[in-house]
């Protein structure tokens, strides 16, 4: 089978076994626009150096008759937002160049115990080159637990393909974002917290300027202990979940002996990545994006654009009318004017001007 790779699986009860996987899809060039990069001021925005980090767009359908209409928002770790009283938001555009949003820290709807905040700004499609993740992509805590009513094509697990992509400091893209992808393997499920929060820990050599990207797991479905594959039955890409930490590692500076053993300095040591990155689970996201408060906002927003087109739908129907009345009060304002002229108009002219009309 052309493109399947051997891995290594570990079923329920902990014995390791190899299996053979597909590979994981080329990604849609189309949807790299979903990445936006995030600067602590408009110089470094507008030159596409400097610090800050990675977001991205995501959206949620409207309620009846309006699913098809979608809520936008803007996402990145809280940390990259918390630095700075201003942010700036760096958007690629159709026609090329960037457009840069401004915004304030209290524009920023932080969650409450996970590194993840959003901000709305109403975005301009036809301006903008853009995509975005849906909420439907995200990865639900059922996928993790097994029960009766999750699928076990649709669950995940350690071994699993994942791949982010975001602001790379070294080559960002000075004219347009030009986002990269980097790839790696689920490496532990969320059963411990990373820095106090509950999170993925995925193999990925992350570094700043990634903070804030979109994590992505492509789930190859369900592999028993005796090779029995089956794939997922849904879409097999899945979001899941957001990128808020490199996990470092701290090693010893030293010297070898003339005996060849490792002499430490002691006072030396030097701080680097592990390879292993935190990721906030997408359900913390959506957690926040499904606040009462959020949803009650959501809804005001939709009957006033319902109300407002039932107003000019009104506005539409009687137009025909107005403009008939329009008419007749015209016609009504000149046989006025005429009466008024013939009441104002002396008798002698009435008169010449009768005998002449006879003539």
């Amino acid at each position: 089978m052309s493109g399947w790779r051997r891995v290594i699986r570990e079923t329920s009860d902990g014995y390791a076994y190899s299996v053979d996987v597909p590979p994981m899809p080329r990604l849609n060039d189309l949807f790299l626009n979903s990445s936006v990069y995030i600067y602590p001021s408009e110089a470094e925005a507008q030159s596409g150096h400097g610090e800050g980090g990675s977001g991205f767009i995501t959206t949620i359908p409207g309620n009846p008759p309006l699913e098809q209409s979608l809520h936008s928002y803007i996402v990145t770790a809280k940390h990259v937002i918390d630095r700075q009283s201003k942010t700036y938001v760096r958007i690629n555009r159709r026609l090329g160049k960037t457009r840069i949003i401004e915004t304030n820290r209290c524009d920023w709807v932080p969650h409450c115990d996970a590194d993840v905040a959003f901000v709305n700004i109403g975005l301009d499609a036809v301006e903008l080159e853009i995509a975005h993740i849906p909420v439907a992509l995200y990865v639900t805590r059922e996928m993790v637990v097994v029960n009766d009513q999750v699928l076990g094509a649709d669950r995940f697990g350690v071994g699993d393909e994942c791949y982010f992509f975001g602001r790379f400091v070294g080559q960002p893209g000075e004219e347009r974002n030009l986002p990269v992808a980097r790839f790696g393997h689920l490496a532990r499920m969320p059963l411990e917290p990373i820095k106090g929060e509950e999170a993925f820990l995925v193999e990925f050599k992350s570094m700043p300027g990634f903070s804030g990207s979109p994590v992505f797991i492509y789930r190859s479905g369900e592999i028993d202990f005796y090779h029995y594959y089956r794939p997922a039955e849904r879409s097999r890409v899945s979001f899941l979940g957001v990128d808020f930490c490199h996990l470092p590692e701290v090693a010893d500076i030293g010297s070898r002996a003339e005996d060849g053993t490792f002499k430490s300095h002691n006072t030396v040591w030097v701080r680097h990545s592990a390879g292993m990155m935190g990721v906030v689970p997408a359900w913390k996201l959506y957690e926040l994006l499904t606040r009462d408060d959020l949803v009650k906002r959501r809804k005001e927003i939709e009957d006033e654009y319902l109300e407002e087109r039932r107003t000019q739908a009104m506005r539409d129907s009687v137009t025909p009318t107005l403009e008939a009345a329009d008419s007749e009060r015209g016609e009504f304002e000149r046989f006025e004017d005429l009466a008024r002229k013939v009441v104002n108009t002396p008798k002698s002219e009435l008169d010449e001007k009768r005998e002449d009309g006879d003539s």
